[in-house]
């Protein structure tokens, strides 16, 4: 009993300490925009030592950040006509172009999928005049089309910068997202890592605990444990910011006045480290895959 009360307090007083992250100051300070939710690997918190008379349990937390081996890139297009088959000529022709010009790059037919979103009526609406009256009146005007082009790719920024340009030669605009992937191997690999430095951790946090004269031989009824992974994607850890400094001196007496729209922009935060025992490859130079990983060891003891 002595034992784990010392240990108890011994951990009241390290947890009354904080940790401070600094960060110069970007353009986002102007203006924060939305930012986007935490993901589930922030929602994995670490959690203390939790010990009374009978119970404790040790947690490692970690973070791996791993740069993506492949990506799947999304491209929309919209397309009108007049007629049904003016609308699907005018689609297969941009479509195509697009293909062919990813065949000569060297993405292979098996790396490419098409997605048919919607073919629908439009309408317009036409204003029928009377005597007495006037009637607006809904009459159709053509067909839209709408498709979307799934690109299994290398994740390099030439081969992707290449795609954007063949896409802008047929008037492809709309990049949708890039869905990032791992190989099986280097899936399998990362998460072998992330164990074993969870049960060093572990076994280093148990050592250190000793020199206190606490042992979790003596005394022990059982012991279980635990583990979570999470896979968390770069196109969900962008915030938005508008950069721009209002100085105008104008007086704000105008009854019609209107502000400027302001050019909204992105950028990229990964998972905070807050927290994590052990974040491997800490410095990320371009949006990357974060893994995180929880292990808990929980010991029961026999009750004196």
């Amino acid at each position: 009993m002595k034992n784990y009360c010392t240990l108890f307090l011994i951990y009241i007083l390290l947890s009354s300490f904080g940790l401070v992250e600094a960060q110069d100051m970007g353009n986002y300070n102007y203006n924060r925009g939305n930012s986007t939710q935490a993901t589930a690997a922030e929602d994995i918190k670490l959690q203390p030592y939790i010990m009374n008379d009978s119970t404790l349990v040790i947690n490692a937390k970690l973070l791996f950040n791993i740069r993506p081996t492949e990506q799947v890139a999304i491209f929309s297009l919209v397309q009108s006509g007049k007629t049904l088959d003016n609308c699907h000529e005018l689609m297969n022709s941009r479509l195509n172009g697009f293909l062919n010009g990813l065949t000569q790059m060297g993405i292979s037919t098996e790396a490419i999928y098409i997605d048919v979103i919607s073919q629908v009526p439009t309408f317009e609406y036409e204003i029928e005049k009377k005597i007495f009256s006037r009637t607006t009146n809904e009459v159709p005007t053509g067909f839209e089309l709408k498709k979307n082009v799934h690109i299994r790719c290398k994740n390099d920024s030439q081969t992707f910068d290449k795609i954007m340009i063949l896409a802008a030669q047929q008037e492809i605009y709309d990049y949708v997202k890039s869905e990032y992937y791992l190989s099986q191997n280097q899936y399998t690999a990362v998460s072998d890592s992330l164990r074993n430095e969870g049960i060093r951790i572990i076994e280093k946090k148990l050592n250190q605990f000793k020199k206190l004269g606490f042992t979790t031989t003596e005394n022990l009824a059982y012991k279980t444990f635990s583990e979570d992974f999470d896979l968390v994607d770069p196109h969900k850890r962008y915030q938005s910011y508008e950069a721009f400094n209002n100085t105008s001196n104008l007086k704000r007496n105008y009854k019609n006045q209107q502000d400027m729209e302001k050019s909204k922009t992105f950028y990229y935060t990964g998972v905070s480290y807050t927290d994590y025992d052990l974040v491997i490859s800490p410095i990320v130079l371009e949006p990357t895959l974060q893994m995180a990983y929880q292990l808990q060891v929980r010991y029961v003891f026999k009750r004196k």
